[in-house]
């Protein structure tokens, strides 16, 4: 035992002070600018990149067309729903922000109760009771920006 730790003890404190020697010469090193140590010389030599996006057309674009409003959804209750079968699409309109009418898609309706309803798919729905529906409705326009809106909407008798 005592061999084998005059052995390898040697062998552990000369890697352990050639460690230390070799950290105090790196880290005590300065250059011209003011830099200290081997790792910061190194650091200061090499250049940095920063990549200006204004230069790339494509993003102009792209900032643009995202800067634009996403899809507006109205409901026209000027009318008053009855009681029966009703075409959805007569009550409710889309529009981009561009003014174009947008198609509108019917992703669910709910009665009161928080029953859904069927809805066909021409948007004519059956409302079997007067009351309170809620409508979630969904529109995209050309660019591909969605806009989803649950919409009450009152039936009567």
């Amino acid at each position: 035992m005592e061999q084998i730790i005059r052995t390898y003890g040697k062998v552990l404190l000369e890697g352990v002070v050639a460690a230390w020697l070799l950290l105090l010469i790196l880290s005590q090193i300065r250059d011209g600018d003011g830099n200290r140590g081997i790792f910061q010389i190194v650091g200061a030599q090499i250049g940095s990149e920063s990549t200006d996006y204004r230069a790339y057309t494509d993003f102009d674009v792209y900032e643009t067309d995202a800067s634009k409003a996403p899809p507006v959804i109205r409901y026209l209750g000027e009318n008053q729903i009855q009681v029966g079968e009703c075409c959805l699409s007569d009550y409710i309109e889309a529009e981009s922000c561009s003014g174009t009418k947008l198609p509108i898609k019917i992703v669910e309706v709910f009665d009161q109760s928080g029953a859904e309803v069927a809805c066909e798919e021409e948007m004519r729905v059956v409302f079997a009771e007067a009351g309170i529906y809620t409508i979630k409705v969904q529109a995209i326009d050309e660019r591909n920006k969605r806009t989803v809106r649950l919409i009450r909407i009152p039936v009567n008798e």
